[in-house]
């Protein structure tokens, strides 16, 4: 996921997921775009149950109940949908409440979870993460006096509206001309 990630296709699909407006005015086909990243997504969906199936050994309704695809969401939700840490991040309160409490109330748990992220880090835990790290890449720019555009807004608001510094004149050279 990484790898797709950093590549053109995968910079392509963030951008548009950001702004779908100015990734158009980049030339960028959106709809196409958008479609292909359906289809591929359909096809790793597809090969995922084949080999759970593969797994385990028969096809089980008892294993695709309602409770565990409102899980898997809230699972999304709470760990964010923008970062790979925060789906494992996830993962684990999901699991861990499944361990911790009895099964009607790991649901109720984490749902309520779910609802208080929602409310207080509508990225998720995983966003929250990302922007933590942003903090303390933009403190350690600003303390070193690198100016970093994308970091200046959350360290340094002035940064960006910084003033550059004047350019030194061009020495002017008279005589040997034409």
């Amino acid at each position: 996921a990484t790898s797709l990630r950093r590549s053109r296709s995968g910079r392509v699909l963030i951008a548009i997921r950001e702004n779908e407006d100015a990734t158009r005015a980049y030339g960028v086909g959106v709809t196409q775009a958008k479609l292909a990243a359906f289809a591929v997504s359909g096809a790793i969906a597809g090969a995922a149950g084949g080999v759970y199936t593969l797994h385990q050994g028969a096809f089980k309704q008892a294993l695709f109940l309602p409770e565990e695809s409102v899980a898997t969401f809230i699972g999304a939700v709470v760990g964010g949908l923008a970062s790979l840490p925060g789906a494992v991040i996830g993962a684990f309160v999901l699991r861990g409440t499944g361990w911790l409490l009895p099964p009607p109330w790991n649901l109720f748990a984490t749902a309520a979870g779910a609802l208080i992220v929602l409310l207080v880090m509508p990225d998720g835990v995983g966003g929250a993460l990302v922007r933590l790290r942003d903090l303390l890449l933009a403190g350690l720019a600003r303390r070193r006096n690198i100016v970093v555009p994308s970091l200046s807004e959350l360290g340094d608001p002035d940064a960006l509206h910084a003033e550059a510094p004047e350019p030194e004149p061009e020495p002017e050279f008279q005589g040997g001309g034409r």
